[in-house]
Protein backbone atom coordinates (compact mmCIF):
# COMPACT_ATOMS: atom_id res chain seq x y z
CA UNK A 1 0.00 0.00 0.00
CA UNK A 2 2.86 2.36 0.86
CA UNK A 3 4.50 1.67 -2.51
CA UNK A 4 1.23 2.45 -4.34
CA UNK A 5 0.81 5.66 -2.40
CA UNK A 6 4.42 6.69 -3.11
CA UNK A 7 3.96 5.95 -6.82
CA UNK A 8 0.75 7.97 -6.90
CA UNK A 9 2.50 10.95 -5.28
CA UNK A 10 5.24 10.81 -7.94
CA UNK A 11 2.68 10.76 -10.76
CA UNK A 12 0.74 13.64 -9.23
CA UNK A 13 3.97 15.63 -8.81
CA UNK A 14 5.01 15.14 -12.44
CA UNK A 15 1.54 16.03 -13.65
CA UNK A 16 1.27 19.16 -11.55
CA UNK A 17 4.77 20.17 -12.63
CA UNK A 18 3.64 19.89 -16.26
CA UNK A 19 0.59 22.08 -15.56
CA UNK A 20 2.65 24.69 -13.68
CA UNK A 21 5.17 24.79 -16.54
CA UNK A 22 2.35 25.15 -19.07
CA UNK A 23 0.69 27.99 -17.15
CA UNK A 24 4.04 29.73 -16.52
CA UNK A 25 4.92 29.73 -20.22
CA UNK A 26 1.42 31.08 -20.92
CA UNK A 27 1.88 33.91 -18.42
CA UNK A 28 5.22 34.88 -20.01
CA UNK A 29 3.67 34.71 -23.50
CA UNK A 30 0.85 37.01 -22.40
CA UNK A 31 3.37 39.41 -20.82
CA UNK A 32 5.52 39.75 -23.94
CA UNK A 33 2.43 39.84 -26.16
CA UNK A 34 1.10 42.80 -24.19
CA UNK A 35 -2.12 40.97 -23.39
CA UNK A 36 -3.82 37.57 -23.67
CA UNK A 37 -2.32 35.63 -26.57
CA UNK A 38 -5.07 33.00 -26.63
CA UNK A 39 -2.40 30.31 -27.02
CA UNK A 40 -2.09 29.26 -23.39
CA UNK A 41 -5.44 30.52 -22.21
CA UNK A 42 -8.76 31.46 -23.74
CA UNK A 43 -11.27 33.50 -21.77
CA UNK A 44 -13.48 33.91 -24.85
CA UNK A 45 -15.92 31.17 -23.89
CA UNK A 46 -15.93 32.39 -20.29
CA UNK A 47 -17.11 35.73 -21.67
CA UNK A 48 -19.85 33.93 -23.61
CA UNK A 49 -20.92 31.98 -20.53
CA UNK A 50 -20.98 35.19 -18.50
CA UNK A 51 -22.85 37.41 -20.97
CA UNK A 52 -25.12 34.88 -22.73
CA UNK A 53 -25.60 31.71 -20.69
CA UNK A 54 -25.81 33.17 -17.18
CA UNK A 55 -27.06 36.73 -17.73
CA UNK A 56 -30.52 35.59 -16.63
CA UNK A 57 -29.39 35.73 -13.01
CA UNK A 58 -28.27 39.36 -13.10
CA UNK A 59 -31.33 40.44 -15.10
CA UNK A 60 -33.79 38.61 -12.83
CA UNK A 61 -35.04 36.35 -15.63
CA UNK A 62 -36.08 32.69 -15.59
CA UNK A 63 -33.71 30.53 -17.68
CA UNK A 64 -35.25 28.49 -20.51
CA UNK A 65 -38.47 30.52 -20.22
CA UNK A 66 -37.23 34.09 -20.61
CA UNK A 67 -33.86 33.28 -22.20
CA UNK A 68 -32.56 30.91 -24.86
CA UNK A 69 -30.08 28.53 -23.22
CA UNK A 70 -27.48 26.76 -25.33
CA UNK A 71 -26.81 23.90 -22.90
CA UNK A 72 -28.79 21.37 -20.86
CA UNK A 73 -29.97 22.30 -17.39
CA UNK A 74 -27.16 20.97 -15.21
CA UNK A 75 -24.59 22.64 -17.46
CA UNK A 76 -26.44 25.94 -17.03
CA UNK A 77 -26.44 25.41 -13.26
CA UNK A 78 -22.70 24.70 -13.25
CA UNK A 79 -21.93 27.77 -15.35
CA UNK A 80 -24.22 29.96 -13.25
CA UNK A 81 -23.22 29.11 -9.69
CA UNK A 82 -20.56 31.87 -9.35
CA UNK A 83 -23.21 34.47 -10.27
CA UNK A 84 -25.07 33.64 -7.04
CA UNK A 85 -22.18 35.27 -5.17
CA UNK A 86 -20.86 37.94 -7.51
CA UNK A 87 -21.54 39.59 -10.86
CA UNK A 88 -17.88 40.52 -11.26
CA UNK A 89 -16.44 38.84 -14.37
CA UNK A 90 -12.96 38.36 -12.87
CA UNK A 91 -14.47 36.59 -9.86
CA UNK A 92 -16.70 34.59 -12.21
CA UNK A 93 -13.88 33.25 -14.40
CA UNK A 94 -11.65 32.58 -11.36
CA UNK A 95 -14.47 30.56 -9.79
CA UNK A 96 -14.98 28.52 -12.95
CA UNK A 97 -11.24 27.90 -13.23
CA UNK A 98 -11.07 26.75 -9.59
CA UNK A 99 -14.07 24.45 -10.16
CA UNK A 100 -12.43 22.96 -13.26
CA UNK A 101 -9.21 22.29 -11.37
CA UNK A 102 -11.13 20.46 -8.62
CA UNK A 103 -13.03 18.39 -11.19
CA UNK A 104 -9.75 17.63 -12.99
CA UNK A 105 -8.16 16.30 -9.80
CA UNK A 106 -11.20 14.07 -9.17
CA UNK A 107 -11.00 12.83 -12.79
CA UNK A 108 -7.35 11.93 -12.27
CA UNK A 109 -8.11 10.04 -9.04
CA UNK A 110 -11.04 8.21 -10.64
CA UNK A 111 -9.06 7.25 -13.76
CA UNK A 112 -6.13 6.12 -11.63
CA UNK A 113 -8.42 3.83 -9.64
CA UNK A 114 -9.97 2.33 -12.79
CA UNK A 115 -6.53 1.71 -14.29
CA UNK A 116 -5.59 -0.17 -11.11
CA UNK A 117 -8.74 -2.27 -11.31
CA UNK A 118 -8.00 -3.05 -14.97
CA UNK A 119 -4.43 -3.96 -13.92
CA UNK A 120 -3.04 -1.50 -16.43
CA UNK A 121 -0.02 0.77 -16.15
CA UNK A 122 -1.12 3.63 -13.90
CA UNK A 123 1.46 5.88 -15.57
CA UNK A 124 -1.08 6.21 -18.40
CA UNK A 125 -2.70 8.82 -16.16
CA UNK A 126 0.04 11.24 -17.22
CA UNK A 127 -1.61 11.41 -20.65
CA UNK A 128 -4.26 13.60 -19.03
CA UNK A 129 -1.60 16.28 -18.55
CA UNK A 130 -1.02 16.75 -22.27
CA UNK A 131 -1.46 20.37 -23.45
CA UNK A 132 -4.78 20.09 -25.31
CA UNK A 133 -6.44 18.15 -22.48
CA UNK A 134 -5.17 20.71 -19.94
CA UNK A 135 -6.18 23.68 -22.10
CA UNK A 136 -9.78 22.57 -22.56
CA UNK A 137 -10.05 21.35 -18.98
CA UNK A 138 -9.27 24.84 -17.73
CA UNK A 139 -11.02 26.99 -20.34
CA UNK A 140 -14.20 25.06 -21.18
CA UNK A 141 -16.67 23.13 -19.03
CA UNK A 142 -16.48 19.74 -20.79
CA UNK A 143 -14.46 18.45 -17.84
CA UNK A 144 -17.82 18.18 -16.03
CA UNK A 145 -19.48 15.59 -18.34
CA UNK A 146 -16.10 13.87 -18.79
CA UNK A 147 -15.80 13.38 -15.04
CA UNK A 148 -19.41 12.22 -14.62
CA UNK A 149 -18.98 9.65 -17.41
CA UNK A 150 -15.74 8.40 -15.83
CA UNK A 151 -17.46 8.18 -12.44
CA UNK A 152 -20.27 6.11 -13.95
CA UNK A 153 -17.68 3.55 -15.10
CA UNK A 154 -15.96 3.64 -11.71
CA UNK A 155 -19.30 2.88 -10.02
CA UNK A 156 -19.78 -0.11 -12.31
CA UNK A 157 -16.41 -1.44 -11.18
CA UNK A 158 -17.67 -0.97 -7.60
CA UNK A 159 -20.90 -2.80 -8.58
CA UNK A 160 -22.95 0.28 -7.68
CA UNK A 161 -25.05 -0.18 -10.79
CA UNK A 162 -28.00 2.02 -9.85
CA UNK A 163 -25.73 4.92 -8.91
CA UNK A 164 -23.80 4.39 -12.13
CA UNK A 165 -26.94 4.90 -14.23
CA UNK A 166 -27.97 7.88 -12.11
CA UNK A 167 -24.59 9.58 -12.60
CA UNK A 168 -24.75 8.83 -16.34
CA UNK A 169 -28.13 10.58 -16.41
CA UNK A 170 -26.60 13.62 -14.70
CA UNK A 171 -23.84 13.60 -17.32
CA UNK A 172 -26.51 13.59 -20.05
CA UNK A 173 -27.99 16.71 -18.49
CA UNK A 174 -24.68 18.56 -18.97
CA UNK A 175 -24.05 17.55 -22.59
CA UNK A 176 -26.15 14.99 -24.34
CA UNK A 177 -23.37 12.75 -25.79
CA UNK A 178 -23.31 10.57 -22.61
CA UNK A 179 -26.78 9.34 -23.67
CA UNK A 180 -24.95 7.31 -26.33
CA UNK A 181 -23.32 5.27 -23.57
CA UNK A 182 -26.72 4.32 -22.14
CA UNK A 183 -27.07 1.66 -24.84
CA UNK A 184 -23.88 -0.35 -24.16
CA UNK A 185 -24.62 0.05 -20.43
CA UNK A 186 -28.07 -1.45 -20.96
CA UNK A 187 -26.63 -4.40 -22.91
CA UNK A 188 -24.10 -4.96 -20.13
CA UNK A 189 -26.86 -5.05 -17.49
CA UNK A 190 -29.05 -7.20 -19.74
CA UNK A 191 -26.25 -9.75 -19.91
CA UNK A 192 -26.01 -9.70 -16.09
CA UNK A 193 -29.76 -10.31 -15.97
CA UNK A 194 -29.54 -13.23 -18.41
CA UNK A 195 -26.76 -14.74 -16.32
CA UNK A 196 -28.94 -14.34 -13.21
CA UNK A 197 -26.60 -11.82 -11.61
CA UNK A 198 -29.51 -9.40 -11.61
CA UNK A 199 -33.19 -10.17 -11.26
CA UNK A 200 -35.92 -8.59 -13.37
CA UNK A 201 -36.78 -5.95 -10.78
CA UNK A 202 -33.11 -4.97 -10.43
CA UNK A 203 -32.84 -4.49 -14.20
CA UNK A 204 -35.99 -2.34 -14.33
CA UNK A 205 -34.74 -0.22 -11.43
CA UNK A 206 -31.47 0.41 -13.32
CA UNK A 207 -33.36 1.68 -16.36
CA UNK A 208 -35.51 3.87 -14.13
CA UNK A 209 -32.35 5.19 -12.42
CA UNK A 210 -31.31 6.66 -15.76
CA UNK A 211 -34.62 8.02 -17.01
CA UNK A 212 -36.13 9.28 -13.72
CA UNK A 213 -33.69 12.19 -13.12
CA UNK A 214 -33.83 13.18 -16.81
CA UNK A 215 -37.62 13.13 -16.77
CA UNK A 216 -37.70 15.14 -13.52
CA UNK A 217 -35.45 17.85 -14.98
CA UNK A 218 -37.37 17.94 -18.26
CA UNK A 219 -40.71 18.06 -16.43
CA UNK A 220 -39.60 20.98 -14.25
CA UNK A 221 -38.35 22.80 -17.35
CA UNK A 222 -41.64 22.08 -19.13
CA UNK A 223 -43.61 23.51 -16.20
CA UNK A 224 -41.45 26.63 -16.30
CA UNK A 225 -41.39 27.29 -20.03
CA UNK A 226 -43.27 24.66 -22.01
CA UNK A 227 -41.99 22.33 -24.72
CA UNK A 228 -39.89 25.04 -26.38
CA UNK A 229 -37.87 25.43 -23.18
CA UNK A 230 -37.21 21.68 -23.07
CA UNK A 231 -36.19 21.37 -26.72
CA UNK A 232 -34.33 24.67 -27.22
CA UNK A 233 -30.76 23.54 -26.38
CA UNK A 234 -31.05 20.48 -28.60
CA UNK A 235 -32.73 22.19 -31.54
CA UNK A 236 -30.14 24.96 -31.42
CA UNK A 237 -27.27 22.51 -31.89
CA UNK A 238 -29.17 20.28 -34.34
CA UNK A 239 -29.55 23.28 -36.65
CA UNK A 240 -25.82 23.97 -36.80
CA UNK A 241 -24.38 23.31 -40.26
CA UNK A 242 -20.87 22.26 -41.29
CA UNK A 243 -18.36 24.13 -39.16
CA UNK A 244 -14.64 24.47 -39.69
CA UNK A 245 -12.49 22.06 -37.75
CA UNK A 246 -14.61 19.00 -38.54
CA UNK A 247 -13.74 16.30 -41.07
CA UNK A 248 -17.14 16.65 -42.83
CA UNK A 249 -16.44 20.38 -43.29
CA UNK A 250 -13.12 19.58 -44.99
CA UNK A 251 -14.80 17.01 -47.25
CA UNK A 252 -17.59 19.44 -48.14
CA UNK A 253 -14.96 22.01 -49.15
CA UNK A 254 -12.78 19.61 -51.10
CA UNK A 255 -15.68 18.22 -53.14
CA UNK A 256 -17.58 21.53 -53.32
CA UNK A 257 -20.72 20.02 -51.84
CA UNK A 258 -23.70 22.19 -50.87
CA UNK A 259 -23.77 22.79 -47.12
CA UNK A 260 -27.57 23.16 -46.92
CA UNK A 261 -28.40 19.93 -48.76
CA UNK A 262 -30.64 17.73 -46.55
CA UNK A 263 -29.36 14.48 -48.05
CA UNK A 264 -25.73 15.35 -47.26
CA UNK A 265 -26.84 16.45 -43.80
CA UNK A 266 -28.63 13.13 -43.19
CA UNK A 267 -25.71 11.09 -44.56
CA UNK A 268 -23.40 12.51 -41.91
CA UNK A 269 -26.04 12.08 -39.19
CA UNK A 270 -26.29 8.41 -40.22
CA UNK A 271 -22.49 8.04 -40.12
CA UNK A 272 -22.39 9.72 -36.71
CA UNK A 273 -24.80 7.15 -35.31
CA UNK A 274 -23.32 4.19 -37.20
CA UNK A 275 -21.49 3.02 -34.07
CA UNK A 276 -24.84 2.68 -32.30
CA UNK A 277 -26.33 1.01 -35.38
CA UNK A 278 -23.52 -1.54 -35.32
CA UNK A 279 -24.21 -2.18 -31.63
CA UNK A 280 -27.90 -2.80 -32.36
CA UNK A 281 -27.13 -5.08 -35.31
CA UNK A 282 -24.55 -7.17 -33.46
CA UNK A 283 -26.29 -7.13 -30.07
CA UNK A 284 -23.02 -8.23 -28.47
CA UNK A 285 -22.86 -10.01 -25.13
CA UNK A 286 -20.99 -7.38 -23.15
CA UNK A 287 -19.76 -9.64 -20.38
CA UNK A 288 -17.10 -7.56 -18.64
CA UNK A 289 -16.12 -4.01 -17.80
CA UNK A 290 -13.30 -3.88 -20.34
CA UNK A 291 -15.65 -4.70 -23.23
CA UNK A 292 -18.09 -2.09 -21.93
CA UNK A 293 -15.36 0.57 -22.02
CA UNK A 294 -14.33 -0.47 -25.53
CA UNK A 295 -17.86 -0.30 -26.95
CA UNK A 296 -18.53 3.04 -25.25
CA UNK A 297 -15.40 4.79 -26.51
CA UNK A 298 -15.92 3.21 -29.96
CA UNK A 299 -19.42 4.72 -30.25
CA UNK A 300 -18.31 8.14 -28.98
CA UNK A 301 -15.31 8.36 -31.35
CA UNK A 302 -17.46 7.48 -34.38
CA UNK A 303 -19.99 10.09 -33.27
CA UNK A 304 -17.24 12.73 -33.06
CA UNK A 305 -15.38 11.99 -36.29
CA UNK A 306 -18.48 12.24 -38.50
CA UNK A 307 -19.98 15.23 -36.68
CA UNK A 308 -20.59 18.31 -38.82
CA UNK A 309 -19.40 20.30 -35.82
CA UNK A 310 -16.05 19.70 -34.16
CA UNK A 311 -15.10 21.78 -31.16
CA UNK A 312 -11.63 20.88 -29.96
CA UNK A 313 -12.82 20.42 -26.39
CA UNK A 314 -14.47 17.22 -27.65
CA UNK A 315 -11.13 15.62 -26.86
CA UNK A 316 -12.40 15.44 -23.27
CA UNK A 317 -15.37 13.35 -24.41
CA UNK A 318 -13.25 10.32 -25.25
CA UNK A 319 -9.66 10.86 -24.08
CA UNK A 320 -10.18 9.83 -20.42
CA UNK A 321 -11.92 6.65 -21.59
CA UNK A 322 -9.33 5.95 -24.27
CA UNK A 323 -6.45 5.91 -21.79
CA UNK A 324 -8.30 3.01 -20.11
CA UNK A 325 -8.25 1.08 -23.41
CA UNK A 326 -4.69 1.59 -24.71
CA UNK A 327 -2.20 -1.27 -24.38
CA UNK A 328 0.90 -0.45 -26.41
CA UNK A 329 3.60 2.16 -26.88
CA UNK A 330 2.34 2.69 -30.44
CA UNK A 331 -1.09 3.68 -29.12
CA UNK A 332 0.39 6.00 -26.51
CA UNK A 333 2.46 7.77 -29.17
CA UNK A 334 -0.65 8.20 -31.32
CA UNK A 335 -2.54 9.61 -28.34
CA UNK A 336 0.21 12.16 -27.77
CA UNK A 337 0.28 13.11 -31.46
CA UNK A 338 -3.51 13.47 -31.48
CA UNK A 339 -3.41 15.79 -28.49
CA UNK A 340 -0.69 17.94 -30.07
CA UNK A 341 -2.56 18.13 -33.39
CA UNK A 342 -5.73 19.05 -31.56
CA UNK A 343 -3.84 21.84 -29.78
CA UNK A 344 -2.25 22.92 -33.06
CA UNK A 345 -5.69 23.12 -34.70
CA UNK A 346 -7.03 25.21 -31.82
CA UNK A 347 -5.86 27.58 -30.48
CA UNK A 348 -2.66 27.88 -32.58
CA UNK A 349 -3.71 27.71 -36.25
CA UNK A 350 -7.24 28.92 -35.59
CA UNK A 351 -5.81 32.16 -34.25
CA UNK A 352 -3.03 32.36 -36.88
CA UNK A 353 -5.42 32.04 -39.82
CA UNK A 354 -8.24 33.91 -38.03
CA UNK A 355 -10.58 31.08 -38.97
CA UNK A 356 -14.30 31.83 -38.93
CA UNK A 357 -16.65 29.16 -37.53
CA UNK A 358 -18.68 28.38 -40.62
CA UNK A 359 -17.44 26.47 -43.63
CA UNK A 360 -18.51 29.07 -46.15
CA UNK A 361 -16.00 31.51 -44.67
CA UNK A 362 -12.96 29.24 -45.01
CA UNK A 363 -10.48 30.13 -47.71
CA UNK A 364 -8.92 26.80 -48.55
CA UNK A 365 -5.67 28.35 -49.64
CA UNK A 366 -5.12 27.93 -45.87
CA UNK A 367 -4.15 24.30 -46.33
CA UNK A 368 -2.11 24.25 -43.14
CA UNK A 369 -5.30 24.32 -41.09
CA UNK A 370 -7.12 21.81 -43.31
CA UNK A 371 -4.13 19.42 -43.26
CA UNK A 372 -4.11 19.38 -39.46
CA UNK A 373 -7.84 18.61 -39.43
CA UNK A 374 -7.28 15.70 -41.84
CA UNK A 375 -4.29 14.33 -39.89
CA UNK A 376 -6.11 14.59 -36.57
CA UNK A 377 -9.15 12.84 -38.05
CA UNK A 378 -6.94 10.14 -39.56
CA UNK A 379 -5.49 9.33 -36.14
CA UNK A 380 -9.00 9.14 -34.70
CA UNK A 381 -9.95 6.73 -37.50
CA UNK A 382 -6.91 4.60 -36.65
CA UNK A 383 -8.02 4.47 -33.02
CA UNK A 384 -11.53 3.48 -34.09
CA UNK A 385 -9.95 0.59 -36.03
CA UNK A 386 -7.75 -0.38 -33.07
CA UNK A 387 -10.70 -0.34 -30.66
CA UNK A 388 -12.78 -2.46 -33.06
CA UNK A 389 -9.98 -5.04 -33.16
CA UNK A 390 -9.89 -5.06 -29.35
CA UNK A 391 -13.66 -5.58 -29.24
CA UNK A 392 -13.36 -8.59 -31.57
CA UNK A 393 -10.50 -9.96 -29.49
CA UNK A 394 -12.55 -9.57 -26.30
CA UNK A 395 -15.45 -11.44 -27.90
CA UNK A 396 -13.17 -14.38 -28.73
CA UNK A 397 -11.54 -14.42 -25.29
CA UNK A 398 -14.83 -14.29 -23.37
CA UNK A 399 -16.35 -16.98 -25.63
CA UNK A 400 -13.37 -19.25 -24.96
CA UNK A 401 -13.70 -18.65 -21.21
CA UNK A 402 -17.34 -19.78 -21.33
CA UNK A 403 -16.43 -22.88 -23.34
Amino acid sequence: MALIKEHWIKILFVGLLAVVLYMSIGTLADYFNGGPSGIFGDAGDWGHYFSKETNWFEDGLVPYRDTNQGYPQLATLFLSWPRFFSNNFNIYKSSLLASSIILFVILILTSYSILEKLKKNVNYILLLFLPSVVFFTFFRFDILPALLVQLSFYLIFKKKYGWSMFVLALATMTKWYPALIFFPFTLYFWNLYRNRQLNKNNFIVLIISFFAPIFAIFFLTFIIGGSRAVLEPYLMHAQRLFENGSLPAVLVNIFSLPTHNKIIYLVFVFLQLSGLLLLFLKRPKIRNNKTLILWSVFIIMIFIIFSRVYSNQYILWFFPLLILAVDSVREIILLIVYDLLNYLQFPLLWGLYKIKPFVANLDFTQWGFASVVILRSLILLIFIFFIWKKIKKQEVETSNQIL
